[in-house]
């Protein structure tokens, strides 16, 4: 006799614990889950800092009370020009005429032509050369005499040329280790192949201008053996000095030791590049395009902080999603506050000055977001007033300037976004303990379960055995 059912018993017990054990742990699924939206809520809060970061970079361009990007110019100048203009925002907005009739140029003295295997120069003597050079170590225009031990001891006119150089870079090197010039204001040296059978001495100053002039002078008969010839007239002066540049602006000639000026305009610099043959025009104006560029980044940064925060506050009734700010009045404020600043006035400005966004071409949409809408308004006021247009975004009442206070309050240290990432975190570690708590129980859970299911199986092994017996004694024909 069998009874039937006593071992599928045991696989029935098994599938009912693993069940009662799977519906135990939901509560932690469920738990785990909430962990995962905070941490993703985390990860927002991160990114949002990050855009109001970018944000907070673009007021701090056009609040900025040093650059003023308000007043920013350019200069204007033809293709060819023969020159180059930069503008800064202290030049003013204006026309000039430009002729260049020399270039500035280092003082180059070239020797005679030597042959180069040639005897001429073994005979001079040991003597001592003296090079005075301009100095930019000490106060403007001083000058510092070098002195260079000549001894030539070579066997030929290129080898004789060669002592006398490696004197004069040794002479150099030694002023500029005991910081009499620097190593810009030493004087150059080298040897000029002529041709392949004849050399040249080849002297010339650091830097270009009378000012940077060399004055040589020797104790013995190497200046009259080498016979130096002037590239270009030095001269006794700045005006009759070819080395200095000669260039006339706006009707005046003006004289120069470098083909770099900056002192003939205000907030101009000139690169003059080569000789012109009649006056060029450049202009100096307000640059549109660099004003335009700093308040289209404002404007893309503020909307960029808007649609983020909109976007991860949206909740979708039909899939039941749920932005990462959605129900999270604190940082939804922050949108609102910022709209707040956009619209806003500032006080205390001149008569006729704008004291909006909107009166330079600038508004806020149904959307929230910021348009220039009216660029000719914005670059009209920067013509017209470049002062007012700056006092209304960085002034001390400023909308820029507000915005931007309002900003770092945000982003900053115990700001709203460190308040709402401490929530966060304390709100993680709540669920991490309850977690815990939760395992816990369930492994106490199971542990009894599995006591119990023990006990059952040995009572199963038990009835099994009595079976076993039971279908011996009956199988051996007892009935």
């Amino acid at each position: 006799m069998v009874f039937p059912g006593i071992q599928g018993q045991t696989s029935q017990i098994q599938n009912a614990l693993a069940a009662q054990l799977e519906r135990q742990r939901e509560p932690i699924q469920q738990l785990q889950a909430d962990r995962s939206d905070v941490e993703a809520s985390k990860e927002s809060l991160s990114d949002l800092d990050s855009q109001l970061s970018s944000l907070d970079e673009a007021l701090d361009t056009i609040t900025d009370p040093l650059s003023n990007p308000f007043t920013e110019r350019t200069a204007s100048v033809p293709e060819e020009a023969g020159f180059g203009v930069e503008a800064t925002s202290d030049a003013a907005a204006s026309t000039h005429t430009l002729d260049i009739d020399r270039l500035a140029s280092t003082d180059t003295r070239v020797s005679d032509s030597f042959a180069a295997d040639g005897t001429d120069l073994t005979d001079l003597d040991a003597q001592t050369l003296t090079l005075e050079v301009a100095s930019s170590v000490g106060e403007e225009n001083e000058r510092v005499e070098i002195e260079a031990d000549i001894d030539p001891v070579g066997d030929t006119n290129r080898e004789v040329l060669e002592d006398i150089q490696g004197a004069i870079d040794t002479a150099m090197a030694e002023a500029v280790d005991d910081e009499r010039i620097t190593r810009d204001d030493a004087a150059q040296v080298s040897i000029v192949n002529e041709t392949s059978e004849d050399v040249r001495f080849s002297l010339r100053s650091g830097d270009t201008g009378f000012s940077n002039r060399l004055d040589l002078n020797a104790d013995g008969d190497l200046l009259d053996t080498l016979d130096f010839e002037e590239v270009n007239d030095v001269g006794t002066s700045e005006t009759d000095s070819e080395l200095n540049s000669e260039f006339t602006l706006d009707g005046v000639t003006l004289f120069r030791g470098s083909n770099t000026v900056d002192d003939a305009l205000e907030g101009t610099t000139i690169e003059l590049d080569e000789v012109t043959d009649s006056p060029t025009s450049f202009s100096i104006e307000t640059d549109d395009g660099s004003i335009e560029e700093n308040v289209e980044a404002f404007i893309d940064a503020f909307n960029g902080v808007q649609e983020f925060i909109e976007d991860e506050s949206e909740v979708d009734p039909e899939s039941d999603s749920r932005g990462a700010f959605a129900g999270d009045t604190a940082v939804r404020s922050i949108r609102f506050d910022l709209r707040g600043e956009a619209l806003g006035t500032v006080d205390g400005l001149p008569e006729g000055a704008p004291s909006s966004l909107s009166e330079v071409g600038i508004e806020l949409n149904r959307d929230g977001r910021l348009e220039l809408e009216d660029s000719e308004a914005l670059l009209e006021a920067a013509e017209n007033d470049p002062e007012a247009l700056q006092e209304l975004f960085a002034g001390d009442d400023g909308i820029g300037t507000r915005m931007e206070d309002r900003v770092e309050n945000i982003i900053g240290t115990s700001g709203t976004i460190d308040r709402q990432e401490e929530i966060r975190d304390n709100r993680i570690d709540r669920i991490d303990n309850r977690i815990e708590r939760l395992e816990d129980r369930l492994e106490r859970r199971e542990e009894q379960l599995r006591s119990q299911f023990q006990r059952v199986q040995e009572a199963q092994q038990t009835a099994q055995l009595q079976q076993q017996r039971l279908n011996n004694f009956f199988g051996g024909g007892l009935f």
